[in-house]
């Protein structure tokens, strides 16, 4: 037998449903499978010939298990609530809310019977932490683990930014490590679905703006003369508060509400789908709009119910030794073909009012949008600051942008 014990180091918070538990920790039933399809696609390159004799049950196998245990343990447990935790929201008003865990020493062993693959984990384990989170949100940096004194970073980066001590965040007195989902929040907002940053006045009954950002998503699909789904359902469903928003809002003719276009797709789901949402302030008693696939029984079995599909935009929150700022890596993953084919019925509470189905913007490519949205100058012009009341805000997201460009490749 052989076995190989890594010590990791902890950067952000794990957002774990055992919290109440003693020695809740990483998964192996979580981690193990990752470690797998990593190697198997890494080191292996997908082809079976080269890593069948280190499955469970040799070339006989069934599935791509490899021939390894995995334990975890943990130390010094400190628990907390998610209510500061940016970027994660299932649990309001649930009776049974996860905690965010943070442990003080996490022991990965490794034990294995094959001294080739135990020296291919080895190899491969910095990376395969490196790009890879654990848990509830992992792909939004939630459970972010590395080696203990790793200087590395991840082969995928595209670009990056930094989260400093004294940077600004929409809460006071946040903690560095929850300040790094406050601006990882900033950004996909200013990607995927805009930024409306103001508060209520109790006094006047009304939202005073702070600053408004266009979504980038938006004006790259409008570029190509793309309409995107917010407006197409507010045209089949709440005519009246668009033509009301229409008159009395903004006349920029290239703006998300005023906008149109024969070309009607889904485009903000590309960052991730949504198939429920209720909306707010719209019709009567906060309507629900739902999103549902038009699958055949073959879709379903090969894919499954096709209800969420997890935003390709993946962050990776990491502190390094003697540093004190964390340092926050950002690339992008493939979206699948089936995903970006895929046809949807639009319903209010339950009612599609027989209206055609709405697809996807199948012939969306993330890297040619990657490379519109890192513009100065358009992030620049896509800002809105209302008498100078969004200057901190402003500066945090131009600051973001700044350091992406700098460093995308």
């Amino acid at each position: 037998m052989y076995r190989k014990t890594f010590e990791l180091v902890q950067h952000t918070p794990i957002i774990h449903f055992q919290h109440d538990q003693t020695g809740a920790t990483l998964r192996a039933t979580e981690v193990k499978p990752k470690l797998d399809r990593w190697l198997i696609k890494n080191t292996f390159k997908n082809q079976r010939p080269a890593f069948e004799h280190f499955l469970i049950g040799g070339k006989k196998a069934i599935k791509n298990a490899l021939d390894y245990k995995l334990h975890i343990i943990s130390e010094g447990q400190t628990i907390a609530s998610t209510k500061d935790a940016k970027g994660y929201f299932a649990d309001l008003g649930s009776d049974s809310p996860k905690k965010l865990i943070i442990f003080e020493n996490v022991y990965m062993s490794i034990l294995t019977v094959h001294l080739d693959l135990a020296q291919v984990i080895n190899q491969q384990m910095g990376q395969f932490l490196l790009h890879n989170n654990f848990g509830t949100r992992s792909n939004r940096g939630f459970g972010s683990f590395t080696l203990l004194n790793e200087e590395n970073k991840p082969d995928k980066t595209r670009c990056q930014f930094t989260v400093g001590k004294n940077d600004w965040a929409s809460k006071k007195n946040l903690p560095l490590k929850l300040k790094c989902f406050d601006h990882i929040d900033w950004l996909y907002k200013s990607l995927r679905q805009g930024i409306n940053h103001g508060k209520y006045d109790s006094k006047d009954k009304k939202f005073v703006q702070y600053l408004y950002m266009k979504p980038m998503i938006f004006q790259y699909a409008a570029s190509l003369n793309i309409q995107w789904e917010k407006k197409t359902i507010k045209e089949r469903f709440f005519a009246t508060d668009l033509n009301r928003q229409q008159s009395k809002y903004t006349k920029d003719q290239a703006s998300p509400t005023q906008f149109s276009s024969n070309q009607k797709l889904i485009v903000r789901d590309l960052l991730g789908l949504s198939s429920e949402q209720s909306w707010k302030n719209y019709g009567r008693g906060n309507p629900k709009i739902t999103k549902e696939a038009i699958q055949s029984k073959a879709d379903i079995d090969k894919h499954g119910v096709l209800k969420r599909y997890p935003s390709p935009l993946r962050f990776k929150p990491v502190k390094y030794q003697d540093q004190d700022f964390y340092t926050i890596y950002l690339w992008w993953e493939d979206l699948d073909n089936y995903y970006k084919k895929s046809k949807y019925k639009l319903r209010i509470d339950g009612r599609d009012n027989e209206h055609p189905n709405i697809s996807m913007w199948e012939s969306f490519d993330l890297n040619k949008f990657m490379d519109f949205a890192l513009n100065k100058k358009r992030v620049r012009n896509s800002l809105k600051n209302i008498n100078g009341q969004g200057n901190r805000l402003e500066e945090l997201i131009i600051h973001i942008y700044s350091e992406l460009i700098e460093s995308y490749k």
